[in-house]
């Protein structure tokens, strides 16, 4: 700034540059805390119904998923069997060998399963 003296027609001009300066300056307004806290509420409200859907659609792709991976385990299930049939006509022992692998693998998906049926009821 310039040396000012008072009195001087520059120095209003300048107190009224400086004071339009600090009228521009944003300060901060106090607002309602209950407008603040409708506000809040509605951006949570649109939030959980997007979630809501989402989670809508997971549980149908998920049913539709397990259908047709059970029943592409029953297909091969029933393969198995057809050809542990044909094993144990021309092979008995092998087809023997080959149903017991066949019912453990059975077992093992089994108890897979009924975990996760338990798993899900826990949560």
């Amino acid at each position: 700034m310039k040396n000012l003296k008072p009195g001087r027609v520059e120095d209003e001009a300048v107190i009224a540059s400086e004071e339009a300066q600090e009228e521009a300056v944003v300060k901060p307004t106090r607002l309602e805390s209950e407008a603040v806290i409708e506000e809040i509420e509605k951006e949570e409200k649109k939030r959980l119904t997007a979630l809501k859907g989402m989670g809508d659609f997971a549980k149908k792709s998920l049913i539709v998923a397990g259908l047709v991976v059970g029943i592409v385990i029953v297909g091969a299930i029933y393969d198995a069997f057809y050809s542990a049939s044909s094993m144990l006509h021309n092979a008995p022992l092998l087809g023997i060998l080959y149903v017991a692998m066949i019912l453990g693998l059975i077992g093992i998906l089994g108890a897979g399963i009924i975990k996760e049926i338990a798993g899900y009821r826990k949560i």
